[in-house]
């Protein structure tokens, strides 16, 4: 199983290592396609909002790939004699 997560990192003047910020958190998409059109709007939103030409930031997506979910899903419908 894979998931894509949107992050959003930035570098401020007082915090020069890249970090996230509590207000732009990460986002959990499960394809890369919907990943990326958040990409783009997360982006633009940024643009709009941060002008302080001393601040950076970079959005990106990042493709996780998930071990174990699955069968962990199996075990408890399992333990609960799978409601669905």
């Amino acid at each position: 199983m894979e998931w894509f997560v949107l992050v959003a990192l930035f570098t401020t003047p007082a915090e020069p290592i890249p970090h996230e910020i509590y207000d732009y958190p990460r986002v959990y998409y499960k394809t890369l396609a919907d990943c990326e059109r958040g990409d783009k709007i997360r982006t633009f939103e940024l643009e709009q909002r941060v002008k302080n030409p001393r601040v950076k930031t970079n959005v990106f997506c990042v493709r996780m790939a998930v071990e174990g979910y699955l069968e962990g899903v199996e075990n408890l419908r399992r333990k609960t004699g799978d409601m669905s």
